[in-house]
């Protein structure tokens, strides 16, 4: 029979497929009943499953539509979960909008939503989450780098932050599955192959953290905020970017998370404008003509000084061990036709670096495990001019900028 459900994902490019699947699913929220850590119950600061059960049905309601631009599979799992699975032409990526809610909260027993991903990826029981959008980190099913873990909670205790990004990889055929997602949720990978993120929860009990209620965020239509009906719970609609690159997945990864998370502006101008508003079609560029940056660098922030100057940021994109993950070189002058002088700032913008101090923590008598690693050296690495820097994976680095007194500027095309 026919379900309806997704099961496979193919790469035009290299006709590489990879067995894919999605559903929904949900833990029921403990009500501390249980005997370890009696009384301790589920809710907006503790995560505490004490069941669980499945929200997508053997036979999914599909409507397929298929369009020279744009392909799309609309699928209605629960009168209160839906997803529509959307592949672009020429797109690289699964986008995935998802849509819970009201949950239903009719037995007094509260529910806390995972989208769940289920692939033929061998990874075993390792996984990755990013670091606030950076650097991959490594995360191992029911394990603790710096400590033996006495396992009390095995789905919750699994559970990591992600603010970007996810994935799974088997290293042994250089195979990589990620989701990018639009906002931190939380995620797990309790079983090879699998990745399941926390899209929704509403419960039912305080779980005595210090808010005093428990969570669960109603609404009503009526749209009137002392509305004595609001029992109507909160629906929730978000995006999951998935990805299943055969190659250069690193790459692909990082790139589908810019997009995210800056897309580009699209700005759009009456042609009938007069006469004294022509200027703006022209676009004008606060960079040279024809200056680009490095695949694997990033400009931050561009911003003009009270002095007159620019205030620069480079961030790296890649971290060490990925494809692009090499140090990149980057003219300054080239990108604004002109410098004059050019001196590096802390992080924030504000102090020069040789008169940042970092602050030392006290770390107690017990000897450090931890081996520092050595700082690249920046010198004899970018012979392109004077006024050039060198980025290393995941470098963000900080200039102000003079520039000369009428550089020249380049303007975008129409």
């Amino acid at each position: 029979a026919v379900s309806g459900k997704m099961v496979s994902v193919t790469d035009v490019e290299t006709n590489h497929s990879t067995a894919l699947s999605q559903e929904f699913l949900f833990y029921q929220s403990s009500i501390g009943e249980e005997v370890e850590n009696h009384g301790q119950s589920s809710g907006a600061y503790i995560f505490r499953p004490a069941g669980e059960g499945s929200i997508t049905p053997a036979a999914l309601q599909t409507e397929l539509i298929v369009g020279p631009l744009l392909s799309e599979a609309r699928q209605v799992h629960s009168d209160w979960a839906s997803t529509s699975h959307r592949v672009w032409a020429n797109g690289s990526v699964v986008e995935s909008e998802w849509t819970v809610g009201p949950i239903p909260i009719d037995e007094d027993v509260g529910k806390e939503v995972v989208s769940r991903w289920t692939s033929d990826i061998n990874s075993g029981d390792t996984f990755w989450t990013d670091a606030n959008g950076r650097e991959m980190m490594e995360r191992k099913l029911n394990y603790r780098p710096s400590w033996n873990l006495d396992v009390k909670e095995p789905i919750a205790g699994n559970f990591y932050p992600v603010t970007a990004a996810a994935a799974l990889r088997d290293t042994a055929a250089a195979a990589e599955m990620f989701v990018v997602t639009d906002r931190a949720q939380a995620a797990a990978s309790l079983a090879s192959g699998h990745m399941e993120f926390m899209v929704h929860r509403r419960t039912t009990k305080d779980d005595g953290r210090g808010v005093a209620e428990a969570l669960n965020e109603t609404t009503c239509d009526c749209h009137d905020c002392n509305c004595p009906t609001s029992t109507r719970g909160l629906t929730v609609r978000g995006t999951h970017w998935v990805g299943l690159p055969s190659t250069n997945a690193a790459r692909h990864r990082r790139t589908t998370q810019q997009l995210a998370n800056d897309p580009p502006l699209l700005l759009f101008l009456d042609l009938l404008l007069p006469e004294h508003a022509a200027p703006l079609l022209s676009g004008t560029s606060l960079l040279a003509e024809g200056a680009a940056l490095p695949h694997n660098v990033q400009l931050l922030t561009l911003m003009e000084t009270e002095e007159g100057g620019m205030l620069l940021r480079l961030a790296h994109l890649y971290e060490v061990g990925e494809d692009g993950g090499e140090a990149a070189c980057v003219d300054v002058s080239a990108l604004f036709g002109g410098v004059s002088s050019l001196k590096e700032l802390a992080l924030t913008g504000v102090p020069p670096t040789n008169l940042a101090t970092r602050r030392r923590w006290p770390t107690g008598r017990r000897p450090s495990s931890l081996t520092p690693t050595p700082l690249p050296s920046r010198l004899a690495e970018c012979a392109k001019g004077e006024f050039s820097v060198v980025l290393h994976a995941m470098d963000i680095r900080t200039f102000e900028v003079e520039l000369m007194s009428d550089p020249p500027r380049g303007h975008s095309t129409n």
